[in-house]
């Protein structure tokens, strides 16, 4: 699929569907190797910056077809959400207080977003 056609079907479905809440709408609309790999990533992002732990595994599957450095960028996301069960870097913005771990983590210069 080209980047012309994905944008042609973003138009089609009109600003009341881009912010609808659809979980189905993935595995109804996108099929992983569809499109290329520049616009590929477009699709990839919201599952990386999830703190759902599918949410990552869903992300590392197809960068591994991406390569690097996108696979290295995925997995560290993924192995951050696994370990914290978050994101340790949005702890201070979100108003949350951090773990001893997460502490560690991000003074040993652990990923800061």
């Amino acid at each position: 699929m080209k980047l012309g056609a994905v944008v042609a079907f973003w138009r089609a479905a009109g600003p009341a569907l881009w912010f609808s809440k659809d979980d189905g709408f993935d595995r109804r609309h996108f099929v992983d190797g569809a499109v290329e790999n520049g616009v590929a990533k477009f699709f990839y992002l919201p599952f990386a910056h999830s703190e759902c732990f599918a949410d990552q595994e869903r992300s590392v599957a197809p960068t591994r077809r991406l390569g690097e450095p996108d696979l290295s960028h995925s997995l560290g996301h993924r192995d951050i959400v696994r370990g914290f069960g978050r994101f340790p870097h949005r702890n201070l913005i979100l108003g949350r207080s951090k773990t001893h771990e997460e502490k560690r983590f991000i003074d040993n210069g652990g990923f800061r977003g």
